[in-house]
C-alpha cells in the first residue's frame, strides 16, 4: 500500500518512508515528535524551542528533549565529561585535552618586567611575546634576533634563510603605509599588493610577518618534514602537535628551547 505526499507529488512505500521523507525534505516543516506541519522553518523552529524539542548539531540528529539529546552526544560523539563539550573528532577532543587551561596547568610564566602571565602551551608564551604586548617590552623581531643567536646549532633555524638577517634584527624597524597607499578603490601593500579596506589593516599587515623569511624549520627536516614557518610561536604549535614524528628528535629540540629560554630571561634582566 503507497501512501502519497501531494505537495511533492511522490508515493512512499510506507508512512514510516512518508514520514522520513517530511523530516528531510527542505519542502516540508515538519516535527516528528509532534506529527505536526509548520509553515515555514521559522514557525517549526520557533516550535521546537517552545517544545524544547533539540537538535545535534554535529549530525544533525533531532530529539524530543534537551536530557535525550545530551545523552546521545555524550554517548555517541567525542566528548569531554568535565567541560560537557562535545567534538567533531577524536582528534579535536585530544587537541582539547591537552591544550585547554581546564586540563592543563599554566606551566610557561611570562619573564617580562610587570608581566607575570602564564600560560599552558610553549606556543601560547612565543606568541605573546611576539605580540609586543607584554610589559616586558619584547616583539617578534628582537625575539627572532635571540633565538638565532641562542640556536648556534641550527636545531630550529634554517642558516640559509639567514643571510642579512642578523642586520634586520639588531635594531627595530617598522614599515608605515601612508594615505598615499590609497588606489582609488582600497589601500594596498606596496610589496605584495593585497588591498585592505582600512589603512589601519594595512599598517597592522606590513608589521605582520607576512613578508618575512621562513627562517624556522622543523628538526625533522632531513627525515621527510619540509615544515618552515615565520614565527617560533608557528614552529612550537607544529611541534606540540607532533604530527611528524619530531618527539623523536625531543633531546636535541629540548637543548635548543632551553637556550632560548635562557636568552628570553637574559634579556629581560638586561
Amino acid at each position: 500500500m503507497y501512501v502519497y505526499c501531494a505537495p511533492c507529488n511522490r508515493d512512499f512505500r510506507s508512512k514510516r518512508a512518508l514520514i522520513q521523507h517530511y523530516v528531510k525534505s527542505y519542502q516540508h516543516h515538519y516535527c516528528q515528535f509532534c506529527e505536526d506541519h509548520f509553515y515555514n522553518a521559522k514557525d517549526l523552529k520557533e516550535h521546537n524551542v517552545n517544545a524544547m524539542h533539540a537538535r545535534c548539531n554535529i549530525c544533525m540528529k533531532e530529539f524530543q528533549t534537551g536530557i535525550g539529546m545530551y545523552e546521545h552526544i555524550r554517548q555517541a560523539h567525542p566528548f569531554c565529561e568535565l567541560c560537557r563539550r562535545s567534538f567533531r573528532s577524536q582528534n579535536n577532543l585530544n587537541m582539547h585535552l591537552t591544550t585547554s587551561p581546564v586540563h592543563n596547568a599554566r606551566n610557561y610564566v611570562c619573564p617580562g618586567r610587570d608581566c607575570g602571565r602564564s600560560f599552558v602551551k610553549y606556543a601560547d608564551l612565543a606568541a605573546h611575546l611576539e605580540s609586543a604586548t607584554c610589559p616586558g617590552g619584547f616583539t617578534r623581531r628582537n625575539l627572532n634576533a635571540m633565538v638565532i643567536g641562542a640556536d648556534t646549532n641550527n636545531v630550529i633555524t634554517n642558516p640559509a634563510r639567514l643571510i642579512g638577517y642578523g642586520q634586520e634584527t639588531s635594531q627595530v624597524v617598522n614599515t608605515w603605509a601612508t594615505g598615499n597607499a590609497w588606489n582609488g578603490h582600497n589601500f594596498e601593500c606596496v610589496l605584495c599588493h593585497r588591498e585592505f579596506r582600512l589603512l589601519s589593516a594595512l599598517n597592522a599587515h606590513l608589521n605582520s610577518p607576512a613578508h618575512e623569511q621562513n627562517i624556522y624549520r622543523c628538526p625533522t627536516q632531513f627525515n621527510g618534514c619540509a615544515g618552515e614557518y615565520r614565527t617560533l610561536s608557528a614552529l612550537l604549535s607544529h611541534i606540540e602537535r607532533s604530527e611528524c614524528g619530531v618527539a623523536r628528535f625531543r633531546s636535541r629540540l629540548t637543548i635548543a628551547l632551553d637556550n632560548v629560554a635562557s636568552g628570553v630571561r637574559r634579556l629581560t634582566i638586561e
